[in-house]
């Protein structure tokens, strides 16, 4: 697997571990937790930066790319 991205890596973490807490049987935490770690990484709580929504359609498309692409 190639290196990821900060953004995607977080991503990715964030279902590893919500598949790990829940053994495989809760699909619906481990979406969560990978759009929670998505938001954290796109718009993270406390930059000052106003964003748009195309900016951050953009930026959760790339993550989204990147982990497609790192199969």
């Amino acid at each position: 697997m190639k290196k990821l991205s900060i953004s995607a890596q977080a991503v990715l973490d964030a279902v590893a571990k919500a598949q790990l807490g829940s053994c495989y049987t809760q699909f619906e935490s481990i979406v969560a937790a990978a759009l929670r770690a998505a938001a954290d990484q796109v718009v993270p709580e406390s930059t000052g930066i106003s964003y748009t929504k195309q900016d951050i359609r953009t930026a959760l498309l790339a993550i989204a790319d990147e982990l497609e692409g790192a199969q």
